[in-house]
């Protein structure tokens, strides 16, 4: 996860990610209620510590990112660190 106000281009570029090609931030305090394509890139931001966004209709019962994300991905998706670039398999 990265801060919403630092540096999002710089991360991009150390990435490889062309905005130009698709790409989709949110914070991760609001993953549960914001639809977005898992085909695309997803970088997920800091939670902004603001009010709790009601959850989509079906993302009700996964209101954590971890729990949103592991019913939209593989259990061995890689997840990536834009700041460290450290890889973990989503589990």
């Amino acid at each position: 996860m990265v801060g919403a106000r630092g540096g999002i281009d710089q991360l991009l570029a150390v990435a490889g990610l062309d905005p130009a090609s698709g790409l989709q931030l949110v914070a991760a305090d609001r993953v549960a209620s914001i639809p977005f394509d898992p085909s695309l890139p997803l970088i997920i931001l800091r939670a902004d510590a603001s009010e709790p966004a009601p959850p989509l209709p079906g993302r009700h019962a996964r209101r954590t990112p971890h729990a949103v994300l592991s019913a939209l991905y593989p259990k061995q998706h890689l997840v990536r660190s834009l700041s460290s670039g450290d890889e973990l398999a989503l589990e």
